[in-house]
């Protein structure tokens, strides 16, 4: 039977408490520990520096690539801030972004959709309209009147 003394008590409990940290104490687990700690910190701080998101097709859901991203303050010109990639994906600074400027997102077949500043930047997906008859089911033969839908003839 061994005894045990306070003092080896103490240096079994130091050696587990080395083993738990021993992570901390070798310089290449450290570095390793610190550059995650620092990457953590800039993905943290780039969501507050960044507007991303996607835009999709309101018919079909599918995203929307090479809708240009455009931004107008009081009047002024259009000015491009990006476009989507292929999986109808953005990426765009916020401090190119005029404040309580009119955002547009544009692109041939579509309908344009307008927005404020606030709204682009807080909506992380878009849905953009075809011009297509698919999308458009209240056409101009369309009437909605006391009686509810009716629909007129075409007119040759």
């Amino acid at each position: 039977m061994t005894l045990h003394t306070g003092a080896s008590r103490k240096n079994s409990r130091t050696a587990l408490t080395d083993r738990a940290i021993g992570i901390v104490r070798r310089p290449s687990k450290r570095i390793a520990a610190t550059v995650i700690l620092f990457v953590g910190g800039l993905s943290g701080g780039c969501a507050e520096m960044v507007a991303e998101g996607h835009i999709s097709d309101r018919d079909t859901s599918s995203p929307v690539q090479n809708v240009e991203v455009l931004a107008s303050r009081d009047g002024q010109a259009w000015k491009k801030l990006g476009t989507t990639d292929g999986r109808g994906a953005f990426w765009i600074l916020k401090s190119t972004i005029p404040a309580n400027s009119k955002i547009r997102l544009k692109k041939s077949g579509y309908y344009p959709l307008d927005m404020n500043d606030s709204e682009f930047v807080n909506s992380r997906s878009h849905l953009i309209t075809p011009t297509g008859q698919a999308s458009d089911p209240f056409d101009a033969s369309t009437r909605v009147g006391d009686e509810g839908l009716t629909f007129e003839e075409p007119q040759p």
